[in-house]
């Protein structure tokens, strides 16, 4: 999943033990970044300390340690617009193993070629399938 999608798939990945592999694309670790950067941030500090700590454990950073059964995979774009380097490190470093990261030229959309070869070589690998194209 991309940008929300992949937030929601590191939450998925932390408690439904039947997937095995995830590719998660420009995502955060934390719901309270997005919203009180973008939506919420005239509130009080008060408002925002106590959203962080209800949001806490359904952020994805909290459920992505949760995710061994699975192989992830992510990328980042080394431009993004949206999502500071130290967030996206922070993310990935909250994973659980087996995982592994890529960086790309590129902004938040991550429409790069290299990004979109490198998520078909990586499930060609992940199903053992044949000619990834």
């Amino acid at each position: 999943g991309h940008d929300y999608g992949a937030m929601y798939g590191a939450i998925v990945a932390g408690v439904d033990k039947r997937v095995k592999a995830y590719i998660l694309v420009a995502g955060i670790g934390s719901f309270s970044n997005w919203s009180l950067d973008y939506w919420l941030k005239k509130n009080t500090d008060t408002f925002k300390e106590a959203y962080r700590q209800a949001m806490n454990p359904i952020d994805p950073i909290t459920q992505i340690s949760r995710a061994a059964h699975a192989r992830l995979l992510f990328q980042f774009a080394n431009s993004d617009e949206h999502i500071k380097r130290e967030a996206a490190i922070a993310f990935y470093d909250a994973a659980s193993q087996p995982k592994e990261v890529k960086w790309y030229d590129g902004k938040h959309e991550l429409n790069v070629e290299a990004a979109r070869r490198d998520r078909r070589e990586w499930l060609t690998r992940q199903f053992r399938l044949a000619n990834p194209r």
